[in-house]
């Protein structure tokens, strides 16, 4: 029987392929999220990292380091207000290796996941500063993670911590890990900043800032310095400046504390222009020379979704190849791990069996993922060997299943129900199990 996306779809060949990675992914729970590791292979064979209590009915929005570590993880405490617009999540840092957990940083927009630079050392998070979300300002803060102690350890203050007093809307230092703004703005003049990823000068932030008011614009733009060995090197080149000036040791820069940055701020310079409108989904692809997004788009008398590339080193934004593609809305997108193509879904129409299709982003043949017998798949993450794709899948009911495709024709579940976060994939040894968290 021929296949409803054509002979480019791929025919089930089993058995799956072999992966050495793992996939690790949370699950919500009322009171409590469940972090597992995953077997590709056997989607059956999953196990429990950690269970990670919280707020009633309000889940946690967890980052895993590039190391495996350390889970940095985002909890709405009892007296946040329970407006999304008021977010005011503490900023948590459980150790894996030995269960510890603490609590760095307060009054944290809930909704952007936390981001890890590369090495590990440092967490990008957003802020809003202010009770009316419609006057508030919007900040970046970045935090440097000290090795967290052991169990029943308290540590020493650090002279460059300032702790907020209590009740202020400002960012709130532990005495280890010092806190700096990097970028603020008021929301008449700038919606949002979205911390993206690192650019492949190993020192710059990317980040997209959609403009306030009427206009809508959406620009990228990037920090620097924006990385440890980065901030260092800057460090050590100011300090040897003002001491070969005045021939004195410099003195101490003042510190960045709450709404002392200027506008625009220093270190942050303009990328280019992507699009006049908001849009969704920016993923910078794997040589972080290309950047894709979503934006809404006026097709056939309707408003849809479509994927756009934006070319950094040639300042450049397209629209993603439609040749071959279903119409209709698109979701995703998500790049593959040789930087050629995006996994992209589509909304169940009349077209498409919902299948995820492998789009070249220069153009030429795409291909299809192995199609669900109903309902379509909504891509999420890929294995960095490309084995795996890891789709939320939308039933005809509505109901959602956290699946496992294989270009190769397979396809495995792993967990029924839409409510699941993607930590990303790693090596089985990476993720240690704590020894003991929360009593179990």
């Amino acid at each position: 029987m021929r296949s409803p996306l054509g002979d480019s779809t791929v025919t089930a060949t089993p058995p799956p392929p072999p992966s050495e990675y793992r996939l690790v992914y949370s699950e919500f729970g009322n009171e409590a999220d469940t972090i597992w590791l995953v077997n590709p292979v056997n989607p059956s064979e999953r196990e429990k990292i950690v269970t990670i209590p919280h707020r009633a009915t309000f889940g946690i929005n967890p980052s895993l380091s590039p190391d495996g570590r350390l889970v940095a993880y985002l909890s709405q405490p009892e007296t946040a207000p329970a407006d999304p617009f008021l977010s005011r999540a503490d900023l948590m840092v459980l150790d894996l290796t030995s269960g510890h957990t603490e609590k760095i940083l307060e009054n944290v927009d809930i909704t952007i996941t936390p981001l890890w630079a590369p090495d590990g050392r440092l967490l990008y998070v957003r802020q809003k500063s202010g009770a009316n979300p419609f006057s508030a300002d919007i900040i970046i803060t970045q935090i440097t993670i000290a090795d967290l102690p052991p169990p029943g350890e308290t540590p020493s203050p650090s002279p460059t911590s300032s702790p907020t007093p209590t009740g202020s809307p400002g960012p709130v230092a532990t005495p280890f890990n010092p806190v700096k703004e990097i970028l603020r703005e008021n929301v008449s003049r700038v919606l949002s900043f979205i911390p993206v990823g690192f650019a492949d000068d190993d020192e710059s932030l990317y980040f997209v800032q959609i403009a306030g008011g009427t206009g809508g614009q959406t620009l990228l733009g990037a920090y620097a310095p924006a990385t440890t060995e980065s901030i260092a090197t800057a460090t050590a080149l100011i300090e040897a400046t003002a001491t070969a000036v005045s021939g004195q040791s410099p003195t101490p820069s003042p510190d960045r504390s709450a709404g002392s940055t200027p506008s625009p701020t220093p270190g942050a310079r303009l990328v280019l222009q992507l699009v006049d409108q908001l849009i969704s989904g920016p993923q910078l692809s794997p040589d972080r020379t290309l950047l894709s997004f979503l934006a809404p788009m006026l097709v056939e008398g309707d408003v849809v979704e479509r994927v756009l590339i934006a070319d950094i080193v040639n300042r450049a934004v397209a629209p993603l190849p439609l040749e071959g593609l279903p119409s209709g809305g698109q979701l995703g997108p998500v790049w593959h791990p040789d930087g050629q193509r995006l996994a992209i879904g589509f909304n169940r129409s009349s077209d498409t069996a919902g299948a995820v299709a492998l789009v070249p982003v220069t153009g030429g043949s795409l291909t299809f993922l192995p199609a669900p017998t109903s309902g379509f798949d909504e891509p999420l993450s890929w294995s960095p060997d490309g084995g795996f794709l890891a789709v939320l899948h939308h039933s005809e009911g509505g109901q959602g299943r956290l699946d496992l495709v294989a270009p190769t024709g397979q396809r495995g579940t792993v967990q029924d129900g839409p409510d699941v976060r993607i930590l990303g994939w790693f090596k089985p040894d990476q993720v240690p199990i704590p020894p003991s968290v929360n009593g179990e």
